[in-house]
């Protein structure tokens, strides 16, 4: 059985114990910016890979400290199958421009495709409509497609890029941060 509740800490054992962390796809949004004297046109194609991408995340103390300070603000969602924790999704508010960003969503490897990450979604919307929250943002790289097409899926549209957030390795094909929103009220 399914059960959403407030997150109260998410630890590196935590992160350890849901596996594999991050993506795999034969997919990814190429991002391409052209600049002349009087335009500046930016495109976003799906692009089909010619091998399978892998792109593990590392766990960190650093990343623990960041995600327990933002727990802290009572936006974030754990959930839990027999009370076993299956998925996390870590939010903060940006009360300048009445937002809430997701910081991370996380589900446990052997839970995913269960519905999870809809539930933790359809949970942060029920708050920010309760709080008459004016967005939900977020940020992933443009090689993450499967997220993208999941947040797609649950309403969010891509808003921006930024070209600079990522250090890219290889310049011929540097990862870009894709900015999507959902409108809420």
């Amino acid at each position: 059985m399914l059960t959403v509740k407030k997150l109260e800490q998410f630890t590196i054992e935590d992160q350890e114990s849901f596996g594999f962390n991050g993506f795999k796809t034969d997919k990814i949004y190429a991002v391409e910016k052209r600049e002349c004297e009087d335009e500046l046109i930016i495109s976003v194609k799906i692009k089909d890979l010619e091998e399978t991408y892998q792109k593990k995340w590392s766990r960190s103390s650093a990343s623990e400290k960041f995600f327990q300070e933002v727990i802290k603000q009572n936006l974030s969602f754990g959930a839990y199958i027999h009370e076993e924790l299956a998925g996390v999704l870590i939010a903060s508010e940006i009360k300048w421009n009445n937002s809430l960003w997701i910081e991370n969503i996380i589900i446990s490897e052997r839970y995913r495709g269960n519905g999870i990450g809809k539930a933790l979604l359809d949970n942060l919307m029920k708050l920010a409509a309760e709080r008459k929250i004016r967005i939900i943002g977020l940020e992933t790289q443009g090689s993450n497609y499967p997220a993208i097409q999941f947040y797609k899926k649950h309403g969010f549209e891509i808003d921006g890029i930024d070209f600079s957030l990522y250090p890219s390795k290889d310049e011929s094909n540097p990862d870009v941060a894709i900015i999507m929103k959902r409108k809420v009220i």
